[in-house]
Order: C-alpha cells, then sequence, then structure tokens
C-alpha cells in the first residue's frame, strides 16, 4: 500500500474566491466518498482537485460533504447548518441540497449533516404535529420529502410521500436536481402500480358476468366512453398518462352504484385513516400523518368525482331499491371490501424497507464513519 500522501481540494466559490481543504490522507477520501474517491485519483499526480457543483448540490452542502474527510489544515470556513424553531420550514432547501450531495457524491452521512437533519425533523413534527399543510402539496414537493426520508431513512416521512406520490405523479413529472435514477424507480413504480390496479379492475368487472350480462356491459361501456379502455385487453399504451390508480377505483365504483341505484359508498382512499398514536410508527397511517390534509382532499375529489359521474349520466345518489337482489348487494359488499383491501395492501404507501428503494440507496449512501468529528466553523 502506499504511504499516506495529502490531496488538496477546492472549490471556486460565486464571489471568486477559493475555498480549500486539504485532506490527511489521499487513501482515505474514498471511504467518505466514492466520486472524490475516484476524483483524487484522476489528480494524484498534482495533488490537487477542482470540486466542480452539480444540479441540486449547493457550495455549502459541498462544503460539508468535503470537510468530512479529516484534515490538518484548510482555507474555509465551515457553513452553519442550523433550524429555526419559530419557522419549520426554514432549512428545508439546505437539508435537501445536502441529501442529493451525499447521494450524488456517495458519501457516509457527515455527522454534522446527521445532526442537522435529525434537529429539523424534530422541529419540523413538533411544529406541525404531524400535519403536511392545509393544502395539497405539490408532486414535485411530495418527492423531494420522499427522497429526504429515503437518505435518512424517516419510515413514516418516506410512506407518507410515496402514498401521495403514487396517487398522483404524472410521467411528464421531472425535477432536474434529484438523481435521476431515484426519480426512475419513482416512475416504473408508480406503472406497476396503476398496472396492479388495471388489473384488480378487469378481475372484479369479470366478477359481475351474470347473464343477461347487464352489470358487466354497463362498467365496460362506461371505461371505453370515458377513459379509452377497453377491459377485455391488457393495460392499453398511454394508460399511466390518462389515469391514475385511484380513479380507476372511483370509475368502478361510481358505475356500480349507478346500476344498483346506490349510493357510491367508496371506502376510505389510502391517505385517509384513524388518528395514530403519537409518535413516529413504521406500521400503519393516520389522520395525523404528514400528508393528512393531502388525505382529506383527495378523499373528498374522489367522492365528489364518484357524484359528478352519476349526475352526469341523469343519476341521483339515493336509498337503495327495495328490489334489489340480495345477490347483487352481496356483490356488491363484497367489491367493496375488495377495493379497501386493495387501496390498503397496493396504495397505502411504499414502505422504507422496500427492497428496490433501500437497494438503490445503499448504492449511493456510504455507512457512517465513526471516530472523526469534523471541525466546527471558526469565528
Amino acid at each position: 500500500m502506499s504511504s499516506p500522501r495529502s490531496h488538496n481540494f477546492w472549490i471556486r466559490e460565486g464571489n471568486g474566491k477559493k475555498w480549500k481543504w486539504l485532506a490527511v490522507n489521499s487513501n482515505d477520501v474514498a471511504k467518505y466518498s466514492g466520486r472524490l474517491g475516484r476524483q483524487v485519483k484522476e489528480d494524484k499526480h498534482s495533488g490537487s482537485s477542482q470540486v466542480e457543483l452539480c444540479d441540486g448540490v449547493t457550495e455549502d452542502a459541498l462544503k460539508v460533504i468535503i470537510s468530512s474527510i479529516p484534515s490538518k489544515e484548510d482555507e474555509g470556513d465551515l457553513p452553519v447548518l442550523c433550524i429555526n424553531e419559530r419557522d419549520p420550514e426554514f432549512g428545508f432547501d439546505q437539508l435537501l441540497s445536502l441529501a442529493i450531495a451525499c447521494w450524488k457524491f456517495d458519501c457516509a452521512i457527515p455527522p454534522v449533516c446527521e445532526k442537522f437533519a435529525q434537529d429539523f425533523h424534530v422541529n419540523w413534527t413538533r411544529s406541525h404535529k404531524h400535519d403536511f399543510a392545509k393544502e395539497a402539496p405539490s408532486v414535485s414537493k411530495a418527492i423531494n420529502w420522499m427522497f429526504i426520508g429515503l437518505v435518512f431513512k424517516w419510515d413514516r416521512i418516506f410512506r407518507d410521500a410515496s402514498r401521495f406520490v403514487v396517487v398522483k405523479y404524472k410521467s411528464d413529472e421531472n425535477n432536474t436536481n434529484l438523481p435521476q435514477d431515484f426519480q426512475e424507480l419513482i416512475r416504473n413504480t408508480r406503472k406497476r402500480k396503476i398496472q396492479q390496479t388495471y388489473t384488480f379492475v378487469k378481475n372484479s368487472w369479470i366478477s359481475f358476468y351474470d347473464p343477461p350480462n347487464k352489470m358487466l356491459n354497463e362498467i365496460h361501456t362506461h371505461f371505453k366512453t370515458k377513459l379509452g379502455i377497453e377491459l377485455h385487453n391488457s393495460p392499453p399504451k398511454g394508460l399511466f398518462e390518462r389515469a391514475n390508480p385511484d380513479n380507476l377505483l372511483v370509475e368502478l365504483a361510481a358505475t356500480v352504484k349507478i346500476n344498483q341505484s346506490g349510493r357510491p359508498r367508496l371506502p376510505p382512499p389510502p391517505l385517509e385513516f384513524d388518528a395514530p398514536a403519537p409518535g413516529i410508527k413504521t406500521q400503519g397511517t393516520g389522520r395525523g400523518s404528514l400528508f393528512a390534509p393531502v388525505a382529506a382532499s383527495v378523499g373528498r375529489d374522489l367522492l365528489e368525482a364518484a357524484k359528478r359521474t352519476m349526475m352526469n349520466r341523469g343519476h341521483t345518489a339515493r336509498s337503495p331499491s327495495s328490489s334489489s337482489s340480495e345477490q347483487s348487494w352481496k356483490q356488491m359488499q363484497s367489491l367493496e371490501k375488495n377495493m379497501n383491501d386493495f387501496r390498503t395492501r397496493s396504495l397505502d404507501g411504499i414502505l422504507l424497507a422496500d427492497e428496490e428503494f433501500m437497494d438503490l440507496r445503499n448504492q449511493h449512501i456510504r455507512p457512517i464513519i465513526s471516530g472523526f468529528q469534523p471541525k466546527n466553523k471558526r469565528e
């Protein structure tokens, strides 16, 4: 093994000055950052590397990453990472940039970054009491939360954010700052979820086979007319763009209830559940969850969509007719139960322990290295 050699890292700051950090041993750099380790090999003859910014990574985030490497001297102060107890959103952009930097530079999360993340998490959840916002967030904001939850292993935030993304995500969503492999996994997961939902709807449709097949024909006609979907075929090309999983369930439920002269009593969507016990949980969700207001909004939207579907087709919500057959009502009750079970099983967010997401995280986020305390900002 070659003898220890120091290596100088530097960043050209916006003001034209150089921020420098002298690593004690170039052989150890790769333990802290795979990307910087590769750059050291490329620049080993010069003993110096200019580190360039990349999408989503600020100068301060890059300084935190570089300063995680043991140093014997440096010429640059370290950025201050702090929260504001009066403003729980203060520091969010900084936290997101740090998460992106750790991912893109293949890093072990620096201790100073880990502490800042935990302080932010405690302050944010205490201030919001597990409510994300009064209004539904944008999909891009939910994806950012999902990414942060994955990087720092925040179970509940990751699951609640993913629950919103699975339902609302569209193929043209593209956050240029987030890693492309993470966004590609989201797209693939969303496609898989909507394909699973289509299969559930199709199988439910087939379950209504009962000559003279009035219900079977009504459901088929409705999906073909409104969504351009023929249920006897495989999932159509472009289904990902034209529908979301919950809307497919709404259309099925509304059509069945209309034809049975019943009220479209949809089961609660996966974003809305009973109130949880206080604290972060790895299983279950609640109205007190981070995206609960989103849940309420989505739930209302779905019910209103079902009602509009009935109104547009000349029907009103009313109590079931006494002439409805017992078999028909059993079918409807079975559909409601199956739909609720399906939502809970397939659309109730993604667990942090999901193998695909965790494997992808572990390709970029290295194990934390103990025994090194980064320098504090010099006054």
